[in-house]
């Protein structure tokens, strides 16, 4: 049985995880609060996913039955035109999905519950409401994909022109494109996935895993992000809350692009490094250098940026609560440093750029 997908019953699992955390609570230990945000998401990526597999999992069916039929020459008209309405039926099914899980966060409604609380409807987690929008856009573009090709068995069959290789090809075409979905769904329940334990992790997979989940936003925002590590690092942490901090990170490049008007060779470089303190070489750590083309931060405000509640965006976009989130995370959960300079570079060209640079330095146990 299909579940109620609509955003208020969205709203309403938010609600329910939210009132679990006191406001003295989320004002003592804000990265508590950040869990428990992460909780409340994983239920609903779950929720979410479980009722998104069963008809992605019928029109995957669907479309190997194309060329089922067609092998064993019982590709009729009446079962062309069946299987196209159905297959149009479970993709506007999955897509009203999409839409409740995206439309639970309207500011509109979504600001009413939270008024008067400690934390803002805007920062309710590092990157979150962001994060939001991506997870409905990267299920949105595969599905619309399979459903222009769903519709093409129909236009052909119609026109005469459905031949044995051009069913081949839609069949492969659409089982990848099921399998992108699938693939989406598992890649953000594991971000979201809360880790109770601290462990040893791939600095090198967390970052690839992390441009997975926003690769279809950096294409569409003409964003180049480049990972350059000489070595597999590992770290001692939680790998969710170091991801999101690289979020944080794009995120605020992608904004400084748009605010300063800079519309070509965007460009991200994240560099990870063995360093070994001066004085005592036998320690070592990893420097993670995240290197964004977007002019460098105002020297009038450089100093501020991880200060809470700092953001030069306008009020109803930003709260200024990502970057010290971020220093929370780094410092007091890996024990690190994180700072920030402006520079001049390459950036992979010849052309020299105006940039800004955040650098976190994470021992190596």
């Amino acid at each position: 049985m299909i579940q109620d997908t609509s955003s208020e019953t969205i709203k309403n699992k938010i609600t329910d995880y939210e009132e679990k955390v006191t406001i003295q609570d989320r004002e003592k230990d804000q990265i508590m609060y950040q869990r428990v945000k992460l909780a409340a998401m994983d239920k609903i990526i779950g929720d979410i996913a479980h009722q998104w597999r069963q008809p992605l999992n019928s029109l995957t069916l669907l479309i190997q039955s194309f060329g089922t039929k067609s092998l064993t020459g019982n590709l009729y008209q009446e079962f062309i035109d069946t299987q196209v309405d159905e297959g149009l039926r479970l993709a506007d099914q999955m897509s009203n999905i999409i839409e409740g899980f995206k439309n639970f966060n309207d500011s509109n409604t979504y600001e009413k519950r939270v008024k008067n609380k400690i934390i803002s409807q805007n920062s309710k987690s590092i990157a979150m409401d962001e994060m939001i929008g991506d997870i409905a856009h990267q299920w949105r573009q595969p599905l619309n994909a399979l459903t222009l090709l769903i519709q093409s068995f129909g236009t052909k069959s119609m026109t005469g022109n459905l031949t044995q290789e051009f069913i081949d090809k839609q069949v492969i075409e659409g089982l990848r494109l099921a399998n992108q979905m699938s693939n989406t769904i598992e890649n953000f329940r594991n971000f979201f996935s809360p880790h109770r334990e601290r462990e040893y992790f791939s600095l090198k997979k967390s970052l690839s895993d992390t441009l997975e989940l926003v690769k279809f936003f950096c294409k569409d925002e003409y964003i180049d992000i480049k990972i350059i590590a000489k070595e597999d690092l590992r770290v001692f942490g939680y790998s969710n809350e170091f991801a999101q901090v690289i979020l944080n990170f794009i995120y605020n490049a992608r904004d400084n692009f748009k605010q300063k008007s800079i519309n070509d060779s965007r460009r991200i470089i994240i560099e990870l490094e063995r360093k070994h303190k001066q004085e005592q070489k036998q320690e070592t750590f990893v420097k993670i250098s995240f290197i964004d083309n977007g002019g460098g931060i105002d020297p009038k405000i450089k100093d501020r940026i991880f200060e809470p509640y700092f953001t030069t965006k306008h009020k109803s976009t930003g709260t200024g609560i990502g970057l010290y989130m971020s220093k929370q995370i780094i410092e007091k959960q890996m024990h690190g440093f994180i700072t920030t300079k402006n520079i001049e570079h390459k950036m992979g060209g010849d052309k020299v750029y105006k940039c800004a640079q955040f650098i976190i330095a994470i021992p190596i146990k």
